[in-house]
């Protein structure tokens, strides 16, 4: 029984030219791929940055973190909400699942 790859070892001018044929192929081919330079990506997290000057981090995450968390925590389908307090800044972190669709982001401050 013939092996497969019989035919191209005896013709290796064919073989040859056949690979150079699939080579072009792939290079036309390649120039009509639909691809995007920036893709429309759309990230399910957001940042809330606060300040306050002055503000130490136990005053920062008592009186700027935990209401905006309590706020925040109205948007349905967030699986995740996280806060780091330091000097004078707080930052919020709003992880979810699924992309947010922007109407729905900023509906809790309506």
């Amino acid at each position: 029984m013939a092996s497969i790859s019989e035919p191209f070892i005896r013709r290796p001018v064919g073989t040859t030219l056949l690979a150079i044929g699939l080579f072009l192929v792939g290079g036309v081919a390649y120039q009509f791929l639909p691809v995007a330079a920036v893709p429309n990506v759309d990230f399910p997290m957001i940042r809330v940055f606060a300040t306050r000057p002055g503000a130490d981090p136990s005053v920062m995450a008592a009186t700027v973190a935990a209401p905006l968390e309590r706020k925040l925590g109205e948007i349905a389908g967030l699986e995740q909400i996280t806060s780091t307090s330091s000097l004078g800044t707080t930052s919020t972190c709003l992880a979810s699942a699924k992309p947010i669709p922007r109407r729905r982001r900023f509906s809790c401050w309506r």
